[in-house]
């Protein structure tokens, strides 16, 4: 309803997607999901006064996880029990227009499986038919890889939900801080078919310390399309994944980082919204909600390409405590929601005339003991060490070094 009060847009969304207005669909923005749960809120009865008891996001992984903890399940119309194996393809072909018909209703129900699928799996944990402890375990995983996420109003039931991190709030803590932030702002799919991995490295021999994050981004699909922007649907899912990938890439960092450097990789006019090229630069800008800077660009991958960007900053002289000769740093990584595990690289060099005393990788709310760390560590003579880790959910890095003299 137009006639409401809705707000701007984000900056980047209108210029990168030709929004104007800030609607309860386009609510999800902001990396801090507390912050992005209470716009939603805000935007879903704009000018009428609702109270909402929470706000829980969930991504397609998780569906998958949950149906596979509860199945079969069966769905009206389904020609057979849907299982975690299925169900996938079972929501893409629910979504494709029948010959391609692009009707109004067709626009109107495309995503009313999703009701079918919740209705059939809250049928069988009401009738008991289910393993209880497989789902309790599959929630736990959910909640720890950030596929789910729950906001509540009711303050007791909020405090342990942040308290495990599970309220998907960035944190970015008293140490050094990275949170790698996708934002697909095409009209399409292209996300699923997108690999990425990181190379965090950090110099503590520099004063202040010195940051360099390599990202390399790989767009799997072989696709021949061209990088056009344009609001068009496919006649079958697959085919919303087989166009170009249009990121709003975010790097969040701690408080009083300094940008010394980044890639440049210049977007033609021709591919934005609103004809205007950008020159690649990278933006400084912040995060509503949490503490913390970010390093901001605009990026368009086509299908087969491989980009590669670099950005180095400068840390705050703070990522190090020192007691007396004793040294320590700490580095939190948080996961973004939503998005699948990638290659994590860490390397740390130490200061100058400190040798290595303790190591420490671990998760930053794991209750189940059966989950491993996805991660091998190894250290590097005197100078440092090296991490190789799989970023499914938040990580904390700990070094613990000593001044010989």
């Amino acid at each position: 309803d137009f006639s409401q009060p809705y707000p701007p847009a984000p900056e980047p969304m209108r210029r990168y997607m030709g929004i104007d207005l800030w609607v309860f669909r386009d609510s999800n923005w902001s990396p801090d999901f507390p912050t992005a749960a209470q716009r939603a809120i805000d935007l879903y009865r704009p000018g009428v006064p609702v109270f909402v008891d929470g706000v829980i996001a969930l991504d397609q992984h998780a569906v998958q996880a949950l149906v596979a903890a509860v199945d079969p399940v069966r769905i009206e119309g389904a020609d057979e029990a849907i299982t975690g194996e299925t169900v996938l393809g079972y929501m893409r072909e629910a979504w494709a227009p029948g010959e391609e018909d692009w009707s109004r209703e067709w626009w109107r129900q495309r995503k009313s499986f999703m009701g079918a699928i919740a209705g059939a799996v809250l049928d069988r944990v009401t009738e008991g038919q289910v393993d209880w402890g497989e789902l309790a375990r599959s929630v736990l995983r959910l909640l720890e890889q950030k596929h789910l996420l729950v906001h509540v109003s009711q303050p007791t039931m909020a405090e342990v939900l942040a308290e495990q991190g599970w309220d998907g709030a960035v944190r970015p803590g008293n140490g050094d801080f990275l949170m790698l932030v996708d934002a697909n702002v095409g009209y399409n799919k292209a996300s699923a078919k997108v690999r990425q991995q990181a190379v965090y490295e950090v110099d503590l021999t520099e004063s202040p310390p010195r940051a360099r994050l390599t990202l390399t981004v790989t767009h799997t699909s072989s696709a021949d399309v061209a990088c056009e922007p344009e609001s068009r649907y496919a006649a079958t899912y697959d085919g919303m994944m087989d166009r170009c990938y249009w990121d709003y890439v975010r790097v969040l960092v701690p408080e009083g980082s300094e940008l010394v450097d980044a890639t440049r990789i210049p977007v033609p006019g021709e591919m934005l919204w609103d004809g205007r090229g950008t020159s690649g630069e990278v933006d400084v800008g912040a995060v509503e909600g949490a503490s913390c800077a970010s390093w901001e660009v605009m990026s368009v991958i086509a299908p087969g390409e491989v980009q590669v960007r670099d950005f180095t900053w400068t840390l705050p002289p703070e990522v190090v405590v020192w007691d007396g000769r004793e040294g320590r740093y700490v580095l939190r990584v948080q996961k973004q929601p939503g998005k699948r595990g990638h290659p994590l690289t860490v390397r740390v060099r130490l200061p100058e005339g400190c040798t290595l005393g303790e190591a420490r990788v671990d998760t930053l709310s794991v209750m189940d003991p059966s989950i491993p760390l996805p991660l091998g560590g190894e250290r590097l003579g005197e100078g440092g060490a090296v991490y190789d880790a799989v970023l499914d959910r938040d990580l904390e890095f700990e070094l613990v070094f000593r001044r010989e003299r």
